[in-house]
């Protein structure tokens, strides 16, 4: 059953009330549209969460998440020296680090 014809079933008098309820609610929902925009003069908005003037309101859509592919160069498979850096100290700690501790697992 489509729309109009559940429409059709109700009394004249029930289609004129729920008009007149339809008509209220659009007025309802204009008036909030036509309200200025809240601003930290008008609202509890905190100043800094203002829209600065020429600039683009930020929108979650040109976010991007973290773990985004990365991009190195290739390593040289006949490489002209090797050069070995070992770390005196560890970088979090700065703890002594003995060369027992640090060996080339990956490449």
């Amino acid at each position: 059953m489509s729309r109009r014809e559940e429409l059709e079933q109700h009394s004249k008098d029930e289609l004129f009330d729920y008009i007149l309820a339809l008509e209220k609610r659009v007025s309802d929902i204009e008036a909030r549209l036509n309200q200025p925009r809240k601003t930290a003069r008008n609202s509890a908005r905190a100043p800094s969460q203002d829209e600065k003037p020429n600039t683009p309101r930020k929108g979650k859509a040109g976010k991007t998440g973290k773990g985004g592919q990365g991009q190195a160069r290739s390593l040289e498979p006949n490489p002209d020296r090797t050069v070995t850096a070992p770390a005196s100290n560890c970088p979090s700690c700065g703890g002594h680090l003995g060369p027992q501790h640090q060996t080339l697992t990956a490449r």
